[in-house]
């Protein structure tokens, strides 16, 4: 003898389904805070190490524009702020960092020159008596932030992003 279920739980809009609609609710408003945030830390993370590499890339960059024949070492420095300002022209306003470079002896770090003052000599006989050019690039990522941190984020990020390059100069009397 073949037994048949009664007619109620066969039927979709039975009271057992109706009692289930808000337990979906409820799991709903449980589960989507926290898929948001870790939605919104991806996405902040990613913005965050996109803005840092960039400014590494423009550092790189200015760094290499102080490679190409200048005829002082003044001029050197200029084309390397210049560079770096055009490369990240598109993606920060100029006042929400800073460029800073300097040309430093390779067998006396501290002995550098930033532009001012007077010039140091790099007579590139062998590599201790050569120079290199220091290129570092900060943001103030605290005062201006890329995308508003939720609360407890804040502290997870850095005060300061930095990108640095240098690249050596042979044979260079600036």
């Amino acid at each position: 003898m073949i037994m048949l279920r009664p007619f109620s739980l066969m039927i979709p809009d039975s009271s057992r389904s109706r009692r289930q609609l808000g337990a979906y609710a409820l799991e709903y408003a449980l589960v989507f805070p926290v898929f948001f945030v870790i939605l919104y830390a991806v996405i902040s993370y990613g913005l965050v190490f996109t803005l840092r590499l960039s400014l590494q890339h423009a550092a790189e960059e200015g760094a290499r524009a102080a490679l190409r024949y200048e005829a002082t070492g003044a001029s050197r420095l200029e084309n390397v702020t210049l560079v770096s300002q055009n490369f990240l022209s598109g993606w920060l306003p100029s006042s929400s960092y800073t460029v800073s470079h300097q040309i430093c002896r390779r067998d006396a770090p501290t002995v550098c020159w930033s532009g001012t003052g007077t010039p140091i000599v790099c007579t590139g006989v062998d590599i201790a008596q050569t120079c290199s050019i220091e290129v570092q690039i900060d943001y103030d990522y605290r005062s201006r932030p890329i995308a508003p941190s939720l609360p407890g984020f804040g502290l997870i990020f850095p005060d300061v992003l930095t990108g640095k390059a240098s690249v050596l100069l042979e044979r260079v009397s600036l």
